[in-house]
């Protein structure tokens, strides 16, 4: 999942001003990519950005709106994988979970 967002993140010809957002978003989520962590915050943090992002104007011209639409799959590869992890944990036997989140 992140190697095909890395793909698309070196077939962006501009760098529109949600990049940076996005950036600011991947440097946040890199401290909780761990095995011990739900990440429901993290899941409600890109929602917003969702939300903010549908609020903005649209592109203007095609190569924005293919940088744009580059970002928006990029964060739908983020949101995947948050849901996918989350799902993991929240299904994990709970005696499993304690085990080998308290290290016993």
């Amino acid at each position: 999942m992140f190697a095909i967002s890395y793909y698309e993140m070196r077939r962006l010809r501009s760098m529109p001003v949600q990049a940076k957002v996005i950036s600011q978003y991947i440097s946040y989520l890199k401290d909780y990519v761990i095995e011990r962590n739900v990440p429901s915050r993290q899941i409600e943090a890109l929602k917003q950005i969702f939300i903010d992002m549908e609020q903005q104007p649209l592109p203007a011209t095609r190569p924005e709106f293919e940088s744009r639409a580059l970002l928006y799959h990029i964060l739908m590869d983020l949101e995947d994988f948050l849901i996918f992890k989350r799902r993991f944990v929240e299904e994990m036997d709970p005696a499993i979970r304690k085990r080998y989140w308290n290290g016993e």
